[in-house]
């Protein structure tokens, strides 16, 4: 009987970068506060997208009358959730 020997090559796993986790949080909690001051930005006016549908609407009413008609149900429907 002979001796058969086998090589195995396995990759190595590459880790994270040094300080990857701590810029990967820093990174998610900047874009949690940004998208919290965006939020607040619009708190205003709880139908101010269902007048913008309308608007938007309108300005395609001569163009394409069905698109706007789809868009106009679409704005009667909308309701808010903040006013539910």
């Amino acid at each position: 009987m002979t001796a058969t020997t086998v090589d195995f090559q396995v990759a190595r796993r590459a880790g994270a970068p040094r300080g990857a986790a701590v810029l990967g949080d820093a990174a998610a909690r900047l874009l949690k506060a940004a998208g919290a001051w965006l939020r607040s930005l619009r708190a205003g006016d709880p139908y101010a997208d269902r007048e913008a549908l309308l608007q938007l609407a309108r300005s395609y009413e001569r163009s394409q009358p069905g698109f706007a008609a789809d868009l106009r149900a679409a704005a009667l429907r909308y309701e808010p959730e903040d006013v539910r």
